[in-house]
C-alpha cells in the first residue's frame, strides 16, 4: 500500500483564483480512490470534469479526501465485487431454433457434372466462364448457351462472371 499523500495546498490557496481547477482535479483523479471520485462525480476526462465541476464543490471534495482518507488502494475488495453483482450481464434467453419451413418440391434441381478438387478454384474477383443449359424435368431445353444447340446467328461465348461480387443467380 502507497504512504498517505500529503496536502499540496492550504485552505487559503484553494480559495484564490490562482489555483486552477484542473490541478485541483488532476490531485484528486491521482490520489483518491475511484468509489470516492464517482461519489463526487470526480471521475472522467479532467477537460470535462473541469467544465462540469465548481470550484467550491473541488474545495469541500479536497478536504472530505484527507478527512475520510480514502486514498488509492484503500478500497476494500468487497465493495468492488458487490458493485460487480449489481452489474449483472443481462443474459437473454437462448432462442429455440425454428425448423425450416417445408416449401414442397424444390424449385430446381442441380447436377455435378465434374467435381472439384478442393484445390484448384477461383479465388473471389476472379472471372469465370460457365456454360450451360436449362431444362425441365421432362427434358425440354428451355434455356442454353451451348453452341450446338444455341443460335447460330451470333457467335457462342461463355457466361461469364467475376466471383464473389453476388451478380450470379442461384438456379
Amino acid at each position: 500500500m502507497a504512504a498517505e499523500p500529503t496536502r499540496e495546498w492550504s485552505d487559503e490557496q484553494l480559495k484564490s483564483d490562482d489555483l486552477p481547477k484542473k490541478d485541483i482535479i488532476k490531485f484528486l483523479q491521482d490520489n483518491a480512490a475511484n468509489s470516492f471520485l464517482s461519489e463526487q462525480k470526480l471521475m472522467g476526462n479532467i477537460k470535462n470534469v473541469a467544465k462540469t465541476a465548481k470550484k467550491e464543490h473541488l474545495h469541500t471534495a479536497y478536504n472530505q479526501l484527507f478527512e475520510s482518507k480514502r486514498f488509492k488502494g484503500t478500497d476494500p475488495v468487497e465493495d468492488l465485487t458487490e458493485r460487480v453483482k449489481e452489474v449483472k450481464v443481462e443474459e437473454k434467453p437462448k432462442e429455440a431454433k425454428v425448423d425450416p419451413v417445408d416449401e414442397g418440391p424444390p424449385k430446381y434441381t442441380k447436377s455435378v457434372l465434374k467435381k472439384g478438387d478442393k484445390v484448384n478454384f477461383p479465388k473471389k474477383g476472379d472471372t469465370v466462364g460457365c456454360w450451360y443449359t436449362g431444362t425441365l424435368e421432362d427434358g425440354t431445353v428451355f434455356d442454353t448457351n451451348i453452341p450446338t444447340t444455341a443460335r447460330k446467328k451470333k457467335q457462342t461465348k461463355p457466361l461469364s462472371f467475376k466471383v464473389g461480387l453476388g451478380r450470379v443467380i442461384r438456379g
